[in-house]
């Protein structure tokens, strides 16, 4: 699989890149997803991507393998 990539503003010239491994918070993952927070968190209660994990009271992530996973069978 390859990575997801997401161009950054003219002044750098890396592509940000979504970590096959790992873990993201929604902030670090919504450059690469085509919906924005509130559907994602309708989608997340509707069973329709994948399911975070809390880490504490205000800390909650996404395994980047499954938002890749989603991601790739996204229809």
């Amino acid at each position: 699989m390859t990575p997801r990539t997401q161009t950054t503003p003219a002044t750098h010239h890396q592509p940000i890149t979504l970590p096959q491994d790992g873990m993201s918070r929604l902030s670090q993952l919504l450059p690469f997803l085509p919906i924005g927070k509130s559907t994602v968190w309708a989608w997340v209660r509707a069973g329709k991507f994948p399911q975070p994990i809390k880490l504490s009271d205000n800390v909650t992530v996404w395994r980047n393998s499954d938002i890749h996973d989603w991601l790739n069978n996204a229809s």
